[in-house]
C-alpha cells in the first residue's frame, strides 16, 4: 500500500504566500474564499507531480484509489496516466478530507470529469 498526497493545490500556494508576507495569522481570509472551492493544482503542484513521475513508474501498481478533488485527480493523472504497468484508476467519495475549509468542498457529482475518461 503506498499513500502519495496531492501536488501543491492553489489554495496551498496562497495560504504559502500569506505565510511568507508575514500574515499568517490572516490565513483564515482564505478559508472559505469560493476562489479555492476545490482546488485545482498550482503551476508548482503540476511540475511537482511531473518530477514525480519517474518515482511513481519504478512502483508496481495494479490499482489507484484517488478523492474526488480535483488536485488528487490530476496528481493521479499525472503519476499514473502512462504507468508501465496501466493501473485502474478507481475515484471514491470516501477518500475525501473532512470539511474543514472551501479546498475541501468537492465540484464531484459521481460522475467522471471529462477530463479524466479513464478514470472509474
Amino acid at each position: 500500500l503506498y499513500c502519495i498526497r496531492h501536488a501543491q493545490s492553489t489554495y496551498n500556494q496562497a495560504a504559502l504566500e500569506y505565510e511568507n508576507q508575514g500574515k499568517k495569522s490572516q490565513i483564515h481570509e482564505l478559508k472559505w474564499n469560493i476562489e479555492y472551492m476545490d482546488a485545482e493544482l498550482s503551476a508548482f503542484g503540476e511540475l511537482q507531480a511531473l518530477n514525480a513521475v519517474p518515482e511513481a513508474h519504478a512502483l508496481r501498481v495494479q490499482t489507484v484509489f484517488v478523492s474526488p478533488f480535483r488536485r488528487a485527480l490530476r496528481t493521479a493523472q499525472i503519476l499514473f496516466e502512462n504507468h508501465p504497468d496501466n493501473p485502474d484508476i478507481i475515484v471514491h467519495p470516501l477518500l475525501a478530507e473532512k470539511l474543514k475549509n472551501v479546498p475541501d468542498v468537492s465540484v464531484w457529482q459521481g460522475t467522471p470529469y471529462p477530463q479524466y475518461p479513464n478514470f472509474d
